[in-house]
């Protein structure tokens, strides 16, 4: 593989890292792939990687790797890397732990950044082939009826909910006791939806309990019980 010439790092103040394509530091066109020095090989079975020349960006920085990272960070598109930028850059390096976090955007920002997209690219991706979050399962009961318990147990949204609302564990207590279990069910959620068949309470009962006593409530009101 040919590695950036040393004309193209002293243009671009870069470094070279390996990153996935299609990504954020995807080239636009031929220009910008000559002056990136895009080179690509496979390193394993149907595995495409990218070496690419990447530019520092600090303030005063413009042009199309400046507007890929104002996209990523939702900062308004202009091309121009100004004060709103670099604090939202500064920002993200805090969060990540990325250093130094000074709001310019060298290797380790880039690499960074690049696998946070592609972990939230992905985690779109599965949400939008989610069974459970189709606008048909959200208003009809009779399609949440064709969703199994085996296929609600792998949902992405699901999963999320249970991370969010205990870590996944399922002998997790609120801090009132008020909520329990995986899904941080309440004592007439556990009830009315079979529980007690189970255990007193949530938290008691096995996981595979909990996620069917949390796929019926999900039948009756989608994931409305947990906020949606």
């Amino acid at each position: 593989m040919k590695s950036p010439t040393l004309r193209s790092r002293a243009l671009l103040g870069a470094a070279t890292i390996s990153l996935s394509l299609g990504l954020i530091l995807a080239v636009p066109d031929a220009a910008s792939a000559a002056t990136a020095q895009i080179s690509t090989q496979v390193s394993a079975p149907s595995l495409v990687r990218t070496v690419v020349a990447l530019p520092v960006l600090r303030r005063g920085s413009t042009g199309y790797y400046v507007t890929r990272v104002q996209i990523v960070l939702g900062v308004r598109v202009t091309g121009y890397y100004g004060p709103l930028t670099e604090a939202a850059v500064k920002r993200f390096q805090q969060c990540y732990r990325v250093t130094p976090a000074d709001g310019v955007v060298r290797a380790s920002t880039w690499l960074t950044l690049n696998r946070w997209y592609a972990a939230k690219a992905a985690r779109l991706r599965a949400i939008a082939n989610d069974a459970t979050m189709t606008t048909l399962a959200k208003t009809s009961s009779a399609a949440r009826l064709a969703v199994s318990l085996k296929v609600w147990q792998a949902s992405p949204h699901g999963q999320m909910i249970a991370t969010r609302e205990s870590h996944g564990s399922c002998t997790s207590v609120s801090s009132g006791g008020a909520y329990r279990g995986k899904w941080q069910l309440s004592a007439s959620l556990w009830k009315g939806y079979g529980g007690l068949v189970f255990a007193a309470t949530a938290d008691r009962a096995t996981c595979a309990e909990q996620d069917l006593v949390a796929y019926r409530a999900w039948l009756r009101s989608w994931w409305w019980p947990w906020g949606g």
